[in-house]
């Protein structure tokens, strides 16, 4: 539902080439994502779909070239503006969070034009934005901000078109791209952002369900996760040079999930797959080796009820804790990450009250809290990653302003960060991993 709205916010702000757009306001925004009985209606922008039958009609690959050159300086407010309080009846512990003492303005910089998603290499200590309106993704400094090359056009690197998810994988110095609007998935050289497999983007992307989205890459199995929004599938590849993991097609590869699914989350202590799917208020587990379902044999058996709407999700193995991002219900939900039971017991017990809209969300164990990107807040809400409290006490001491339209979210233990990307105007900017501003 807002997922197809937001695409369609994409689109239309590419079109025009205006940042910012119309669509600026918290407000604007909000209209724009009305609820009209509409979900992501899973149609490729593309010719030909992708299914499990093991049969792609699509042909060829989209070849972008140049990197993006925009400029531009950072601005905000450096307060924090989360209001309200919370409504889960969980926990009532609340955590201590040391916050940063700089500012917004001083801790944001620019991307490439409408940042969608971002991940953290603690390996190479680089950071890797997807820049969905330059077709670009942007490679920096992971602890300074600094652009990697010394400027935003240098560390720039051609995708295909539209690019959305992006994923790490250290051991074999490879990012991973998907696409709103491509059924592709890119593998690109994580430190030089070339294309890597024979020099090209078009070797270098692979077929994937239709409307691809969350992307997880898992080293130790060698296995990369693609879920295909549009297919209702999650497909397996091989992580390396990008190969179907099982029978060498497409359909062998791919396993039915939910409506709509968004977002992948790995758990390699337990060997499980999650991904949330938007349409179906469900969260799945399975098997990360194999694609079988967790549980029963069955997606039924293996699939839990959300909040409204699910779209980011994250583990914590060392609390065994799985947590679901709920947009439509303005929440947070924490699960038990081994049976898919609810942290506390029901599923308004277990889940709690994050700002308006939240879309991603990414744990530190080290730090033991979870940050959450509210879209349509324009912050970012630090919680316990254990018990569900706010960070500092309340919704609004531990929520901090970010970019308008804040989207993709990660953290990086190693460099003591949490990283948020805000599309208007196209910021990254960093937070101390305990709350408030890095520099």
């Amino acid at each position: 539902m807002k997922l197809f709205f937001l695409s369609f916010f994409l689109a239309f702000n590419a079109c025009l080439k205006i940042v910012p757009s119309p669509f600026d306001t918290s407000e604007n925004i909000s209209a724009l994502l009305v609820d009209v009985g509409m979900r992501d209606s899973g149609s490729a922008n593309e010719t030909g779909t992708s299914t499990v039958t093991g049969a792609t009609t699509e042909t060829g690959t989209t070849t972008a070239t140049g990197t993006t050159t925009e400029t531009g300086t950072t601005t905000g407010t450096g307060t924090t503006t989360g209001t309200g309080t919370t409504t889960g009846t969980g926990t009532s512990t609340t955590a201590v969070a040391t916050a940063g003492t700089g500012t917004f303005s001083n801790s944001s910089f620019t991307t490439g034009s409408n940042p969608m998603q971002v991940a953290a290499n603690p390996s190479t200590n680089r950071l890797y934005v997807t820049n969905n309106g330059s077709n670009t993704v942007t490679f920096f400094n992971a602890t300074t901000g600094a652009y990697a090359n010394g400027t935003l056009g240098s560390s720039s690197f051609p995708t295909n078109t539209q690019p959305w998810g992006v994923a790490v994988n250290s051991t074999a110095n490879l990012i991973y791209i998907t696409y709103s609007s491509l059924a592709r998935v890119t593998l690109l050289n994580a430190t030089t952002g070339a294309p890597a497999i024979g020099g090209t983007l078009a070797a270098s992307s692979f077929i994937t369900g239709s409307n691809p989205r969350g992307v997880v890459a898992n080293p130790t199995a060698n296995l990369l996760y693609v879920a295909n929004s549009g297919s209702n599938t999650i497909t397996f590849f091989n992580a390396t040079n990008g190969t179907y993991a099982f029978g060498g097609t497409l359909g062998a590869s791919s396993f039915a999930t939910g409506t709509s699914p968004t977002s992948i989350a790995l758990n390699t202590t337990a060997n499980l797959l999650y991904v949330t799917n938007s349409g179906s208020n469900t969260v799945t587990f399975f098997n990360a080796t194999t694609g079988a379902y967790a549980f029963g044999g069955t997606l039924g058996a293996s699939s839990f009820t959300t909040g409204t709407d699910p779209q980011g999700i994250a583990v914590n193995p060392t609390a065994n804790l799985l947590y679901v991002a709920n947009n439509d219900s303005n929440t947070v939900t924490y699960f038990n990450a081994t049976t898919g039971a609810y942290a506390n017991g029901t599923l308004g017990n277990s889940s709690f009250t994050s700002g308006n809209w939240p879309f991603w969300l990414a744990v530190n164990p080290d730090a033991n809290i979870l940050s959450v990107s509210n879209t349509l807040s324009n912050t970012v809400t630090f919680f316990n990653a254990t018990t569900g409290a706010y960070a500092n006490g309340t919704l609004s001491n531990s929520s901090f302003a970010t970019g308008s339209t804040t989207l993709g979210l990660a953290v990086n233990p190693s460099a003591n960060r949490v990283y948020v990307v805000g599309m208007t105007p196209s910021r990254i900017t960093f937070l101390n991993a305990l709350g408030g501003y890095s520099f």
